[in-house]
């Protein structure tokens, strides 16, 4: 009897132990912010600029200071992830799922963020100029002291997003921007299109 509750008992913390290792993620990501992740389902990806990552499932993994410039990001789960200080220049987000992710000083210059979703992301102090926003849902957003200049910000949802201090000069707007606050946001030269939008 003692030999087979021994077994047993080994048994579930076998389990238990397997458990814990599928649902942690764990990322060995070097200086220059490349390596391996492992995500919470227990799937490895190699992180490194310009490569295929389409469909990842970045689902609340820590990713600061990744470099996953100019990677092929499309409809990509980073959903309540850390990408503080992250490297994602020139990446294709094209459907992406951002909401709630933390993206404070991340560098997003030349982004394309077409039809992702982003509402409730912190966008604070990030570079986001030249940045494709069209379609994309941004409510809720927080762009405190961001550099979104020459940003395209047309057909986007940007309802109670917050741009105070941002540098919104030669944006291009057009689309739902109620109670959006851009206290003393800078924005210079920028072009606002009129129009029924879905």
């Amino acid at each position: 009897v003692g030999k087979t509750t021994g077994m047993r008992n080994s048994v579930i913390i076998s389990a238990f132990l397997f458990s814990i290792l599928i649902h942690t993620s764990f990322a060995q990501l070097g200086a220059n912010g490349t390596g391996t992740i492992t995500n919470k389902q227990g799937k490895v990806y190699d992180i490194r600029p310009g490569i295929n990552l389409r469909e990842a499932d970045f689902y609340g993994l820590n990713l600061s200071g990744a470099n996953l410039a100019d990677c092929d990001l499309y409809r990509a789960d980073f959903q309540n992830a850390n990408l503080t200080g992250a490297n994602l220049s020139g990446a294709e987000l094209d459907y992406a799922a951002l909401d709630g992710a933390v993206m404070k000083n991340a560098d997003l210059s030349f982004a394309i963020f077409k039809n992702a979703t982003l509402q409730n992301v912190d966008f604070s102090d990030a570079t986001l100029s030249g940045v494709n926003f069209s379609g994309a849902t941004l409510s809720n957003a927080k762009f405190i002291r961001a550099d979104i200049f020459s940003a395209d910000l047309r057909t986007v949802d940007a309802s109670n997003a917050d741009f105070r201090d941002a540098n919104l000069s030669n944006c291009k707007f057009l689309g739902d921007f109620t109670f959006a606050n851009f206290t003393n946001a800078k924005i210079k030269s920028g072009a606002f299109f009129f129009g029924i939008f879905t």
